[in-house]
Formats: structure tokens, C-alpha cells, sequence
């Protein structure tokens, strides 16, 4: 028996049934995501399989990555996960004209190195690899971010395969971040959990949204890098975040849900688990975690998208599958999961208290 998921459909039929979820959420409105599983059964199997499709390339991207990362980085941080269906419909509903079969993201794994230099570094080393995979897209959001304040670099890769072709032309996206960069989109995510706000896609309060493009530029200033607000000088980005983070109070609510978060292991191996379903209860704070042995990717694959069954229609459920090689570097590469913004709300009070650049 195989260990991966391989693809059952067509591009055309893949294709077929994302335009045909993106059509229905136009017409009852996206507040209805939740029913969509109910009366789409097929298309959503077919999206099902065609997601878990992406763990094969996707392993092999990670294990490549892994390689490059660590001869630069001892410390880098290296994970991989499969995209949420919640985001995968979230976001055919917002570019109703993206071919399902055409999304860069649904297999992603990233590299957060401890400086800039080395996340560079890597991105060369990535890049110059004696691979058969098409290098599809450069972006360096880190010279130019995102409107949102997100920053990081993303290569996309088309899989290539000459020995077996099952998976050929499946798309991942490879991250690369700073250790500042990380926890920031970490605390994106950890506060758009907890205020039950699409944060990390640039939709909830605007000062939240503020907020966290303030940041982007103050982490930005300690790492010499352009910032967001390219038309505001040091200080006013320092003045501008003190205000939101003290109106929002924004530092003292994410240390809050951190020392709220509980964890229950529901599995005695997980200090030997390659694969990490993790399911965050947002109401109680209680974070559940199982644990499967890299040989057991089908199953978890499979497990995963029963859970997102499960608790579709649960608003305070957050579910995700992760791969990390450690249980130990599970934490660190996903501390929103944790509800641990430390790294992030530091680096809050460092900006804030920074004398500004001669």
C-alpha cells in the first residue's frame, strides 16, 4: 500500500469543481462556507484529493530544502503543511477567476533562518539546485511587501519527475523567512484566531490591520530593509505604532492567549511523529494534538480531511496538518498555534523604545 495520495482527476475536472465552488459562494454569499461541504460533496472529495495529492512533491521540495537551509543555517527552522480548506475556499471566493488547478500554494514548506544575509543565501543555494523542476515565479516580498506588511521570499516550482510522472506539474511554494519575519506573520495568524477576523488576508478592523503594517515597517528599520511606509520617517512609524499598539492594547491581548493555551497530546508518540494534526479550540484556549510517523501520510492526510468534516460548521475550531522533523521544532515553527506571539510582542517594545537613525 502507497504512503501518498495520488491524484485521481483531471486538471479539468479539478478546475471544474473549484469554478463551481467559487459560482456557489457568489451566490450565497461567503458567509456560507460552511454549508458549501454539505451540498458539494463530489467536488470537495475532488479538491480533497487533489490537495492531499501535493504531499509527495511537497516532501521531496521540504527534504531539498531542508539541505540547503541547514548547510547555511544550523538553526534554520523547516516545516511543511498542506493549505486548509476553509483558506482554499476562502480564497476562490475572493479571486473568483483563479483555475484551482493553477493555485501556487497548496503545498508550501518554508525555511526561517536567524538572519537576512542567510535567508538569501539559501534562496541562491535553493535556486541553483541540479533540479528538473520549473522555477515559475520569484517573489521577494521582503524588497517590495505586501500591502499587508507581509514579508518573505516565495519561489514557485512546478514538480518534475523523469522516473515517474504521477506528479508532474503540481505546484509548491517555497518560503523563506527571517526569524522578525516569522514572528510576524505568526502573530498575524495567532490574532486573527483569536479575534475570529481573516487578518492574514487583509480583511477585519483596519487598526488591527494598521497595527500589523507598523510593524512590518518597524521590523523592517532593525533589519535594513525598505519599509511599508516609505513616506514616513523613522520616528513616525515608531510614534504611529506606539499609538495603535496602545489603543489596541495588542501586546498585553496576545500575551494573554499565550498564557491562556493549553495543550493535550492525544497520542504517546508524538516525540516521534512526523506529521502534526493540530486543532485550536479558540473558546477554550485548549490546544489537541496527534502525531503520525512519516509512513503514515496517507493516514493523517485522511484524518485531516474527516476533522475538517467534523467541525466544519464550528466557528471556534482552527485545524491544520503541519509536517516538522521534531516535535521540539513544532513550537517554533508554528507558535500561532500555540498562541505564542513572545518573539513578536519583544520585538514590539524593541521598535517602540529604539532610538531613531542618525
Amino acid at each position: 500500500m502507497t504512503h501518498w495520495e495520488v491524484p485521481l482527476y483531471s486538471k479539468s475536472r479539478v478546475s471544474k469543481a473549484g469554478n463551481r465552488v467559487a459560482k456557489h459562494i457568489q451566490e450565497i454569499g461567503s458567509s456560507s462556507h460552511s454549508k458549501i461541504q454539505e451540498i458539494m460533496t463530489d467536488d470537495i472529495d475532488v479538491i480533497n484529493n487533489y490537495r492531499a495529492s501535493h504531499a509527495f512533491p511537497l516532501n521531496t521540495f521540504q527534504i531539498a530544502l531542508r539541505k540547503c537551509a541547514r548547510d547555511i543555517d544550523p538553526d534554520a527552522i523547516v516545516a511543511q503543511r498542506l493549505k486548509r480548506m476553509p483558506t482554499i475556499i476562502n480564497k476562490l471566493s475572493i479571486f473568483t477567476e483563479m483555475n484551482l488547478a493553477r493555485m501556487q500554494d497548496i503545498g508550501g514548506c518554508r525555511a526561517v533562518s536567524s538572519s537576512l544575509p542567510e535567508t538569501y543565501e539559501i534562496s541562491e543555494k535553493f535556486k541553483s539546485r541540479r533540479a528538473k523542476h520549473e522555477l515559475l515565479n520569484i517573489k521577494d516580498y521582503i524588497q517590495e511587501p505586501k500591502s499587508s506588511g507581509y514579508r518573505g521570499i516565495h519561489l514557485i516550482y512546478k514538480y518534475y519527475s523523469d522516473r515517474k510522472n504521477t506528479y508532474n506539474g503540481l505546484r509548491i511554494e517555497v518560503q523563506l523567512r527571517t526569524r522578525l519575519q516569522h514572528a510576524w506573520a505568526t502573530a498575524v495568524e495567532t490574532a486573527g484566531m483569536l479575534l475570529k477576523q481573516q487578518l492574514k488576508s487583509s480583511q477585519g478592523e483596519e487598526d488591527w490591520l494598521e497595527f500589523f503594517r507598523y510593524a512590518s515597517s518597524g521590523i523592517s528599520i532593525l533589519e535594513g530593509t525598505p519599509t511599508l511606509h516609505s513616506d514616513k520617517t523613522e520616528e513616525e512609524i515608531k510614534h504611529n505604532l506606539k499609538q495603535l499598539e496602545e489603543k489596541l492594547h495588542a501586546s498585553e491581548l496576545l500575551t494573554a492567549v499565550s498564557n491562556a493555551m493549553q495543550r493535550r497530546d492525544e497520542a504517546p508518540n508524538l516525540k516521534n511523529a512526523f506529521h502534526y494534526i493540530m486543532k485550536v479550540d479558540i473558546e477554550t484556549k485548549d490546544l489537541d494534538i496527534i502525531g503520525f510517523p512519516k509512513k503514515e501520510t496517507l493516514t493523517a492526510n485522511r484524518k485531516y480531511a474527516l476533522m475538517e468534516e467534523e467541525y466544519r460548521d464550528n466557528g471556534n475550531i482552527d485545524i491544520v496538518l503541519v509536517s516538522v522533523e521534531s516535535f521540539i521544532s513544532l513550537k517554533s515553527a508554528y507558535p500561532n498555534y500555540y498562541g505564542d506571539a513572545s518573539m513578536f510582542i519583544n520585538t514590539i517594545k524593541e521598535i517602540i523604545d529604539k532610538n531613531p537613525s542618525k
